[in-house]
């Protein structure tokens, strides 16, 4: 991803280690924040105690970027370094003065919130679908569609299982049994050791798209795509 250059008087760098905490749910945010190294996940504590992922973001993705224009400007979750990190913080001021001054900067800035929103619009159509076995299904249709291939990589079924907000064995039994009722076949690269490397999951070309449409449970969906 792009990250764009800034003049060295109108930020602050600061860098953290794995697992220290960025911001705590409920700061003020006073600044926007731009990953220049690492990944940083953000969460929130249901009502149940469960832990839920809001977000996880790496390099040159921000966050605070919606939040410091809010009257409400308080972080709705817990900011949390994954892997040591580098991130520039930038206050509201010179924010703006970057809109304003810096045509590179302005692109970069509303490029990047027009896919956010899409991202976030895309996941809340995921966790609308009712059982874990529609979400699933529904997340892979998705992002074939997305990257116009007919397999998408799975990389860590945790990470996925954090997007999707179900537990990890869950996803995994679901998996097998789309598998076994041949409704989606998995690839494996194995890496030296034996264990999965990459993991590319991909529906049965066998299988009809009336049938598919019916398993993902589009809910009126269907005729817009027809």
């Amino acid at each position: 991803m792009f990250i764009p250059s800034f003049p060295l008087d109108l930020f602050k760098e600061k860098k953290y280690i794995k697992g220290e905490i960025i911001k705590n749910e409920g700061d003020l945010c006073t600044s926007i924040g731009i990953i220049l190294q690492g990944i940083i996940s953000i969460v929130s504590i249901t009502p149940d105690n469960k832990e839920f992922v809001i977000n996880k973001l790496s390099i040159g993705e921000m966050f605070g970027e919606n939040l410091i224009f809010l009257d409400n400007n308080h972080y709705p979750g817990t900011i949390i370094c994954d892997q040591n990190c580098s991130i520039v913080f930038i206050n509201k001021t010179n924010f703006i003065s970057l809109l304003q001054n810096d045509l590179n900067f302005a692109n970069y800035y509303l490029n990047y919130i027009s896919n956010s929103f899409v991202s976030i619009q895309n996941r809340l159509k995921v966790l609308s679908q009712s059982t874990i076995k529609d979400k699933f299904l529904f997340y892979l249709k998705s992002e074939m569609q997305k990257t116009i291939k007919n397999f998408v990589i799975i990389k860590s079924q945790t990470n996925l299982a954090q997007y999707l907000n179900i537990s990890r064995p869950s996803l995994s039994r679901i998996i097998k049994q789309l598998i076994k009722d041949k409704i989606t076949g998995k690839y494996k690269k194995f890496s030296q050791g034996g264990k999965a490397k990459i993991a590319a999951m991909f529906v049965n070309k066998q299988i009809s798209e009336e049938k598919l449409n019916l398993e993902y449970q589009l809910r009126g969906n269907s005729e817009n795509e027809n």
